[in-house]
This record gives C-alpha cells, structure tokens and sequence, in this order.
C-alpha cells in the first residue's frame, strides 16, 4: 500500500511539475536547390535559418502546455575576386547576434567550378570581381524535419 502511495504522489508530482516532449526542427534555404542565382560583393550566398520548437507541459502550477523554440541562421557571403582566388565569410546568429567565434573567412581558387563548404555545394558558372552567378546544388537537411525555401 506505501509503495501504491508512493507512485502516485510521483505521478502527480510530475504532472504538477512538468516534463519535456519531441523536439521539432525546421528550415528555411535560400536559394531554391538548382536555381540560377546572381549576388554582389557583400551579399549573402546561401542563408539558413533552422529553428526547434518542442511543446512542454510545464504543469498545471506552470502554465500547462508550453512552445519553446529557439532559431540559429548561417549564411555564406560572397566577399569578392582578389587574383586568382575568391573569397567567402561565413557567420553564424543566433537571436540576431553575431557570434565572432562562429565567423570565418574561406579562399578557393577562381577557377573551380564546384566550392564545398560544410556539406554544402556550389555550383559556379561565373565570376567577376563584384559578383557571382551560382547553383546551390546540396546543403545538409537531415536535421530537419520540414524545409521550406525561399
């Protein structure tokens, strides 16, 4: 009978108390997979926003059943052609803040057709020394479990 007595004060503890659910993830890209793009010096490449929203029961004295979801962006940014070579910022946000240690500056040669960076690929088709005509063809989206483009 303690044990019985026991298990459901826990149970009701719990449920004043709360516990957590399945976290959702989704993304939003841009641009489109295979569409032609054309950016400027300064402007942004690839822009990635991912975002996890999980419904907590945050118990009755909490509130009951609560959404909390927290976004990050990424993007690469075309800094232009020095020579032979271009180059690329990346930079991460979170809350709409830059993060310095999560900022990077890449060089490849100007004459590669395909940049990889991070799993994700670039098709280029031309370069000037102010802008890029480019294909997104793959970014990593096993994360997610929705993605939208944009």
């Amino acid at each position: 009978m303690k044990k019985m007595i026991v298990i459901l004060i826990m149970g009701l503890l719990t449920g004043l108390n709360g516990c957590a659910s399945q976290v959702r993830v989704t993304c939003r890209i841009h641009p489109e997979l295979n569409s032609d793009s054309q950016e400027s010096v300064g402007q942004s490449i690839i822009q990635k926003e991912t975002c996890g929203s999980q419904d907590q029961w945050h118990g009755l004295l909490g509130g009951g059943m609560v959404t909390v979801s927290e976004c990050g962006n990424s993007e690469l940014i075309y800094l232009g052609k020095f020579g032979d070579t271009i180059r690329i910022g990346y930079r991460e946000f979170i809350h709409d803040m830059a993060r310095p240690s999560y900022s990077m500056e890449v060089t490849y040669p100007a004459n590669a057709g395909r940049l990889v960076f991070r799993n994700t690929i670039l098709e280029i088709s031309e370069i000037g020394r102010d802008y890029i005509k480019y294909k997104l063809i793959s970014t990593p989206t096993e994360k997610c479990g929705s993605v939208y483009y944009y």
